[in-house]
Formats: structure tokens, sequence, C-alpha cells
């Protein structure tokens, strides 16, 4: 992914995978108000340590933009130290905490993909306004603390689009 985006340093966040976001609220709220172009439904099940993922989206467009998927197991309260850019920094909540900070708890870690790290292709006869594509998944969670996992569900532009074009 460094390659990918060009990311230098940690955390780096892209706004609709398509520009590094500057830290303003204008920027997140311009986001947050556009319609989505379709929906997604996560359902899961499990039987031992295997979690099964079925994810259904619907399109409320037509497209033949390549699209992907990507399916991720993630898994909160994992604690072990943290690296503290903000330990000499009086205006931050983690002033004076120490770096690296021990005994942080981590949360959102990626843990495992169900898909590429990129994604699946979603078949282009797929990508059709009131259309339900539905991919099924199997993902072992063996060493993983399961009640304290969650499944994670989107859908990218196969190639980074402008962010002017309305998709």
């Amino acid at each position: 992914m460094r390659n990918r985006f060009g990311i230098s340093s940690f955390p780096a966040v892209y706004l609709s995978r398509s520009f590094l976001w500057d830290h303003s609220g204008a920027s997140i709220s311009t986001e947050i108000n556009k319609k989505s172009k379709c929906g997604i439904a996560i359902l899961t099940s499990v039987n031992g340590n295997t979690v099964n993922v079925t994810v259904k989206i619907s399109f409320d467009i037509s497209t033949g933009i390549p699209l992907n998927l990507v399916v991720a197991l993630m898994e909160d309260k994992l604690v072990s130290p943290q690296a503290n850019q903000y330990n000499n920094n009086p205006g931050s909540p983690f002033y004076n905490t120490g770096n690296p900070i021990q005994n942080y708890e981590h949360n959102n870690v990626l843990r495992k993909a169900a898909t590429d790290i990129f994604g699946d292709h979603i078949p282009a006869g797929e990508q059709w306004k009131n259309n339900v594509y539905e991919k099924s998944y199997t993902i072992d969670a063996g060493p993983y603390t399961l009640n304290n996992c969650k499944i994670a569900a989107f859908v990218l532009f196969r190639e980074i689009h402008n962010q002017d074009s309305g998709y």
C-alpha cells in the first residue's frame, strides 16, 4: 500500500481513496454529504474458528467503471506498545505519556483480508441499477479472539479516478 498510494508515514488518511486528507472538517463534510452509488450488506456466521461472510452490494447506478470489493477481518482490544510522536507536544492528549506508550489498546487492526488487499473484481455485468451482487467468503480466524473481531467491507474503484468526476 505504501508504494501504490505514496504513503511515507502513518497514519495517513485518503478520502474516497483519491486525495490525502488535509485534516479539515470541510473536506470530510463534503465527502459525507455525497450520495452513495451502492449499498453494502454484510451477513456473517461463525462455526468454530471459521467465519462465513456473505456480502451483498445493491447498485443505485449502472456503471462500466471497473470496481473491486474488499472484505477484511479486523480485531479490537489488542494491547501492545505504540510509538508516540506527540509525547513532547503539550497540546496533545498523548503528551507526556511516553514513547512508546506502553499497554496501548489498538482497535480496528486488520487481521486478515478475505479478498486481495486491493479487492476482488466485481463483474461488469453485475454493476447495473437495482441489481444486487452477492459474494461469499470463508475466513479462518483461528489465532484471533472472535469476540473482539468484526468484518469490514467496501467497494472501490479498480483504478484511481478523478475525485471531481462524480463517481
